[in-house]
């Protein structure tokens, strides 16, 4: 993957295809109106805000995983669509990302047919920053979700309420505090699929009220990218989950959004190749 630090991050990346993107968006709008349809201010608003969202680079590091899969299985005589993949969770605390295993030769172990990813990312005010680089990553997972039967993620967002993103619109909006309510408990058993190895990300960029609540995260098939001020928090409710700690320092070296992609990149490079 390209270095994502400071100016060579994912905002930076993205950039450099939104004057192009633009005029294209900004034309078919006018072309809208030309023609009758009737797209109101905000309908032009939420359009223009999308602008920039994909990115082919992005896209393609993501991709480069499940075509590597979907290679070993074809050579192997396996179904191309289906996912082998069994859970670890006594090696979850490796850094080495080794979290999964296969089945083998004898197909011994539960086998799944989908690896699904969570993502509870903060929306709150102060991410404000970090909102067109993760909508990018977004934009770039819906994209490999319709390349890949076996490949399914959720969105959640937090910020002074929790809440479930529909699947047709899997972008977030800055806004608000940071809070985890009690909501949280039920978004995250919801989102746990039965037919598949789940894997799970939380996501904060500030300290959270009521830290008890990361007891819900409590899980070996989680990791918890944070800002530093949650650490007491965490490391009291969720000691099982694998956290990644930020302080100010950290974060100017490579933002938020460049940690949840990275962290992305290293859970589905172990869960397919």
């Amino acid at each position: 993957p390209n270095n994502m630090n400071g100016n060579d991050g994912i905002s930076a990346q993205i950039d450099t295809d939104l004057l192009a993107n633009a005029e294209a968006e900004i034309n078919a709008i006018d072309e809208n109106f030309r023609r009758g349809y009737g797209l109101t201010a905000n309908k032009v608003k939420k359009i223009v805000a999308n602008i920039g969202y994909y990115n082919e680079t992005l896209t393609d590091n993501i991709r480069q995983i499940f075509n590597s899969f979907k290679s070993r299985q074809l050579n192997n005589g396996n179904a191309m669509n289906g996912y082998s993949g069994i859970f670890d969770p006594r090696s979850v605390l490796r850094d080495d990302y080794k979290y999964f295993i296969r089945q083998n030769s004898k197909g011994n172990g539960k086998g799944f047919s989908k690896f699904n990813l969570n993502l509870f990312i903060d929306c709150s005010g102060s991410y404000s920053g970090n909102v067109k680089a993760t909508n990018t990553i977004l934009k770039s997972l819906e994209t490999i979700e319709k390349e890949n039967p076996m490949f399914s993620f959720s969105v959640c967002g937090m910020n002074d309420e929790n809440f479930q993103l529909p699947k047709e619109k899997r972008y977030i909006e800055a806004e608000g505090g940071t809070n985890l309510t009690p909501k949280i408990v039920d978004l995250y058993r919801n989102n746990q699929r039965g037919d598949a190895v789940n894997y799970n990300i939380v996501l904060f960029d500030g300290q959270t009220d009521n830290g008890r609540r990361f007891d819900t995260f409590n899980n070996n098939n989680v990791s918890i990218i944070s800002d530093a001020s949650n650490a007491k928090a965490i490391n009291e409710y969720a000691p099982k989950a694998k956290a990644i700690l930020l302080d100010w320092y950290a974060i100017q070296e490579k933002s938020y959004a460049d940690r949840l992609y990275d962290n992305i990149l290293n859970i589905l490079k172990t869960a397919f190749i």
